[in-house]
């Protein structure tokens, strides 16, 4: 954002030297229009003010955009840190779900086969 700016004004200084004014509304104007949706908010924020200087343009952008990239690391980072886990988990998790499913076979073995010896074992005489 910051190169944008520095490289709209450095344009509107040359068409100043070269004697072609450009005002200072029109390029606030155009910078606002070039601007991506993500900035929308801020757009509508300055075009409700009556004036706006070049100066404030720039602070304003400046520190909106400051708080959209801290969003959007935070955002990313997140993202990463939950497909990490689910990446690491779900091996984990298969594991657990396998183990868990043979002891649960074990033991239900062992009880299947113990109430089958015991049952006709005890009814087998009657």
């Amino acid at each position: 954002m910051d190169e944008y700016l520095e490289q709209m004004k450095s344009w509107v200084d040359v068409l100043a030297i070269i004697g072609n004014q450009y005002p200072g509304v029109q390029l606030i104007a155009n910078v606002l229009s070039s601007l991506d949706n993500e900035y929308m908010p801020i757009i509508v924020l300055i075009e409700s003010k009556e004036s706006i200087s070049w100066q404030e343009l720039q602070d304003t952008l400046l520190s909106y955009d400051s708080k959209l990239n801290h969003i959007n690391k935070n955002n990313k980072l997140s993202g990463a840190l939950s497909a990490n886990f689910v990446l690491n988990n779900r091996g984990n998790s298969s594991q657990n779900i396998a183990s868990s499913q043979g002891q649960n076979n074990h033991h239900g073995g062992n009880i299947a086969s113990f109430s089958n010896r015991s049952c006709g074992g005890r009814f087998r005489g009657r």
